[in-house]
């Protein structure tokens, strides 16, 4: 499994620029100046895109989990909620949809195993 700091991309939700411009200048020139590669996800409603990304588990290999975090069924949230299968994700790899939901930043990546949080059962009561 690949880890995190091995990864070989990072994106970011478009909307990075648009929220907070004077922070995405000085992170692209970090980037720029490590040579790390990024790229943008379009047509997204929220800003973390952890939260939503597919996790990378080999280098051309992903696992895509359903958003669909409890707290975004207050009317405060809703609006941000936007289906995975919508989103372009810039030709990632072989993607793997998983009928599972699953808040991304709730996942600890090890190399043979991922860590995740309890969360997991209260947000898929259905599943045993």
């Amino acid at each position: 499994m690949i880890i995190d700091a091995q990864t070989n991309i990072v994106y970011f939700s478009s909307l990075l620029e648009g929220q907070f411009p004077e922070f995405w200048t000085e992170l692209k020139i970090i980037l720029e100046k490590h040579s790390i590669k990024w790229k943008w996800i379009y047509d997204t409603r929220y800003i973390w895109c952890r939260d939503y990304m597919p996790v990378q588990i080999t280098e051309d290999e992903y696992v895509q989990f359903k958003f669909f975090p409890n707290y975004y069924l207050d009317h405060n949230y809703i609006r941000y909620l936007k289906i995975q299968d919508e989103m372009e994700y810039n030709q990632m790899g072989n993607i793997n949809y998983v009928d599972l939901i699953v808040d991304g930043g709730n996942i600890v990546k090890t190399k043979d195993k991922a860590i995740m949080t309890e969360k997991v059962f209260t947000e898929n009561k259905n599943r045993e």
